[in-house]
């Protein structure tokens, strides 16, 4: 198995696993709808209001290829947190080789539950809040600005 996408954010307000819980249901809903789903995408969910991880794995298998590709999408209650974690993987269906590295950018739907995500846990890194808005640096103050913030040792996120 390769991950080929990750995306991890975490926040301190356990409150919002319902709504995060919502979001990937819109998601898996808008991607692959309970009617159209075939033996060729297995969909598995874990979820129960008493357990503290909810999951959902998804296995997009074509036939002509070597290798599916995997979707897990995680929520987990911590004592102190909530984790949100998404990964995209190709995992083998024949005997093959697949390629080491592979370029791997997620479909618009996925970005858009990462950014549903993102606005909803309201994350701060090196105390700034995590956006999924593109800033562009137009001098040199702003280029210093976003260095400093990259190379903050308050940093959380990669």
């Amino acid at each position: 198995m390769i991950t080929t996408y990750g995306f991890s954010i975490a926040t301190s307000n356990k409150e919002l696993r319902q709504a995060a819980i919502d979001a990937v249901f819109r998601w898996l809903n808008d991607v692959h709808p309970h009617e159209k789903r075939t033996n060729s995408t297995p969909v598995n969910i874990r979820h129960s209001p008493n357990d503290p991880i909810f999951r959902v794995d998804v296995l997009e298998q074509d036939p002509r290829q070597a290798a599916a590709r995997g979707t897990t999408i995680t929520l987990i209650v911590s004592k102190n947190e909530l984790y949100f974690d998404l990964r995209r993987t190709l995992r083998p269906t024949k005997e093959a080789l697949l390629p080491r590295r592979t370029i791997d950018r997620p479909e618009s739907r996925l970005s858009q539950l990462v950014i549903e995500v993102v606005e909803l846990f309201k994350t701060r890194d090196a105390g700034q809040i995590v956006s999924p808005k593109i800033s562009i640096a137009n001098d040199q103050l702003a280029g210093q600005s976003l260095a400093a913030f990259a190379e903050a040792p308050g940093r959380r996120l990669p």
